[in-house]
């Protein structure tokens, strides 16, 4: 039986279709046996130009739409454990929504819904993705922390926002490579929590994303930009991509698996032999290519 969910509204002042989005969230998170394409129809149904307005209520645009209803989608990803169904539910919402047959919508695009592609999806977990201090008074925010990556590692794995790997290298960046300017002080901290909390968000992007990542370090070809956004005091450069950033990766995860905690020992072990196994299918690929080719 699935662990009840504790969900909350986190804004004290929403705007009505927000309460309105997250209440049909909610209800679906907390029944198992809810439909997913009734619940997306009931979502689609808020969008400007399906919602019946009000008296003196103005229409108001697609994309200011979408970034509401994005940010509270999220932030009810961020209070599932990474380790409950309802994760693998919310991607279904998300899957069913982009996957919306074509209608006529009021202010898009010919030939699209205002799902397709999932506009605004990434301006939204870039403006929520924010590391927690190393200060904090209680292990929620670190909870939230690794729940919010486990989902977008998730959308990042499944396709349905490929582009976005880069929030797993920012990731897997904080919990292995810092500190580094700009982003926290020099001071190291242990604390129990913070460890914690860099462990369990790692494995969750070697799980769910493991393969986008490989796949990326195996780019030789880093732009300036690339430098910019992705260097370390430990890898700087052409080093942004590089299978030796990888395998630093999987050896802080090997040193994880001793930890005092069964839980997260046991999860960093999980994620050293997940990136073993997409090394193993990395590397038949490339020998696989130099195979002389029967007729």
């Amino acid at each position: 039986m699935e662990a009840a969910l504790n969900l909350r509204l986190k804004d004290d002042d929403p705007w009505k279709v927000t309460k309105i989005a997250y209440d049909i969230i909610a209800a679906y998170l907390q029944q198992p046996d809810a439909s997913v394409s009734d619940t997306v129809t009931a979502l689609d149904s808020l969008s400007p130009g399906k919602r019946k307005l009000e008296e003196g209520e103005k229409l108001e645009e697609p994309a200011s739409f979408r970034l509401e209803f994005w940010e509270c989608f999220l932030h009810i990803a961020e209070q599932v454990p990474f380790d409950h169904p309802g994760q693998e539910r919310l991607l279904a919402l998300v899957q069913g929504l982009e996957k919306l047959p074509l209608s006529a919508t009021e202010g898009e695009v010919p030939g699209k819904t205002i799902w397709t592609h999932l506009p605004e999806l990434e301006n939204s977990v870039q403006f929520i993705f924010k590391h927690p201090s190393k200060t904090e008074d209680t292990f929620e925010p670190y909870q939230e922390y690794i729940n919010f990556n486990s989902f977008v590692a998730r959308l990042v794995g499944t396709g349905l926002l490929e582009h976005c790997w880069y929030f797993g290298i920012w990731a897997m960046r904080w919990a292995w490579e810092g500190p580094w300017e700009g982003h926290w002080d020099e001071t190291p901290v242990y604390s129990t929590d913070l460890y914690t909390c860099r462990i369990m968000t790692s494995t969750q992007w070697v799980q769910h994303s493991g393969r986008r990542l490989l796949d990326r370090m195996y780019e030789s070809n880093a732009s300036k930009l690339d430098r910019q956004r992705y260097s370390s005091p430990l890898f700087k450069e052409g080093e942004v991509f590089c299978f030796r950033r990888w395998y630093h990766w999987k050896m802080k995860l090997c040193e994880a698996s001793g930890f005092h905690i069964l839980e997260v020992r046991e999860a960093a072990w999980r994620a050293v032999e997940r990136m073993e196994d997409l090394g193993r299918e990395r590397r038949d690929a490339i020998w696989a290519g130099y195979e002389p080719k029967t007729q």
